[in-house]
């Protein structure tokens, strides 16, 4: 006689993912969107194999509290320069430091200046870091439960500890920050600025380029994506 006849089925990694995304739709729909603009529209873009759901929002900015946003900036910024704000900015006062010396007559502070800013140079045109780009996608990418409106460090580090678990999470991760964060920066040796060339753009045209860019990249890769739905 078969007395556990009682026991359910065990669900599938697509009925847990139903329900996760139902459940995370409904929260959506009971949050007080009024100081930030409107409910952002949730893109599935990944499904891991214990049936969480990771999405992307079709337009990044819409939705998120400004700690998010400048989270999103700041690690955009370390994959893009391949080191840390806290590493640029050393090295830049090292740079300004050897310049005065040499100013006050030390010449081997011009040396130093240029030694400082071509170890910059190599570093900056090599290829961002894993732990740079995983940073990233955990900055932009959503999962079940998380609130847009504001930063959860217990939801971050579960996401990175899912990675951490989770080698086809994990690629996909990096795939995703890399897809979306390729950059004019140089990747094969090329001179320095040419000066007669026209003048840069001004720090706010940079800006509003760089987030258009950004946009399109994010909208390219969702729609490449092949596990994608609308939540």
């Amino acid at each position: 006689m078969n007395l556990k006849f009682w026991e359910k089925k065990p669900k599938t990694i697509a009925e847990v993912s139903k329900i996760h995304r139902k459940e995370y739709r409904k929260m959506l729909s009971c949050l007080d969107w009024q100081s930030f603009g409107s409910e952002p529209e949730m893109i599935l873009v990944y499904t891991d194999r214990n049936g969480n759901n990771y999405y992307v929002s079709k337009n990044i900015w819409q939705g998120c509290s400004r700690d998010r946003l400048a989270a999103l900036e700041s690690a955009g910024l370390d994959v893009e320069s391949r080191m840390s704000r806290p590493e640029m900015m050393s090295q830049l006062r090292k740079i300004m430091a050897d310049c005065q010396r040499s100013q006050g007559g030390d010449v081997s502070g011009v040396y130093d200046a240029y030694k400082t800013a071509w170890e910059m140079h190599e570093i900056m045109k090599g290829t961002a870091s894993e732990a740079a780009l995983l940073e990233y996608a955990v900055n932009l990418i959503f999962t079940d439960g998380e609130d847009p409106r504001k930063m959860s460090p217990h939801i971050y580090q579960e996401k990175r500890d899912r990675a951490a678990n989770d080698l086809e999470l994990k690629a996909f991760f990096l795939d995703m920050a890399h897809s979306i964060t390729q950059t004019s920066l140089p990747n094969s040796a090329q001179g320095f600025q040419d000066f007669s060339a026209p003048q840069p753009l001004t720090t706010e045209e940079a800006n509003k380029a760089k987030k258009e860019a950004t946009r399109n990249r994010v909208t390219d890769f969702i729609s490449k994506s092949k596990a994608r739905g609308k939540l």
